[in-house]
């Protein structure tokens, strides 16, 4: 059972109760430094795509992402129904753009500000203590990077929740998390996990 539907149910007086709750505080605050980390990746990252489009001349199509496809390349990543092209939030004063660019920049959602889901997860993590939400969504240090990673390329949130909290999202962060009571020290990250399935 997942520890944040898992700590609906703590007992005072049980040792283990009080281990899970140690968890999920030391959890938030790992969470906090892991978002904020991030949020200065995001905005670092934004700004060089900004100055690119805006000051850039020619041919801007390496920005966009690629990915190969019964051999050929081809622009966009697909998840989940989403065809990612380019960052969160990505726009341009440059009216002298054309081509593969302006097509990629038009089908960015800008209504979904990454920068609000961002201070979203900052809040949650704050909270975490009081009220596991994060948890509950398989975002906790663990994995949270892989939402931020998502939210950064402009997937959206329910997508990332469906994946994260499937049954296969959750048997990473199991194989991952490491466990006092049985010895086990769990796998190194994601990439171990895969290796391990591989």
């Amino acid at each position: 059972m997942p520890m944040g539907i898992r700590s609906t149910k703590f007992a005072p007086g049980n040792p283990m109760s009080k281990f899970e709750q140690l968890v999920l505080t030391l959890g938030g605050k790992e969470n906090v430094s892991l978002v904020a980390s991030n949020l200065k990746v995001f905005e670092a990252i934004s700004h060089a795509f900004y100055k690119e489009l805006s000051e850039g001349e020619g041919d801007l199509s390496h920005l966009i992402f690629k990915t190969i496809k019964n051999g050929e390349t081809v622009d966009g990543v697909d998840i989940l129904g989403t065809n990612v092209k380019l960052i969160a939030n990505a726009y341009t004063r440059n009216p002298k753009l054309s081509g593969s660019i302006v097509e990629a920049l038009s089908e960015v959602d800008n209504y979904k500000d990454a920068y609000i889901y961002y201070s979203g997860f900052l809040s949650l993590a704050a909270d975490n203590a009081k009220d596991p939400t994060l948890t509950k969504i398989n975002a906790g240090p663990e994995m949270v990077t892989l939402y931020l990673a998502g939210l950064a390329l402009g997937v959206p949130l329910e997508s990332l929740v469906t994946i994260m909290t499937s049954d296969f999202g959750w048997e990473i962060t199991k194989l991952i998390n490491d466990n006092v009571f049985n010895d086990n020290t769990g796998l190194s990250g994601v990439d171990a996990v895969l290796k391990y399935y591989l």
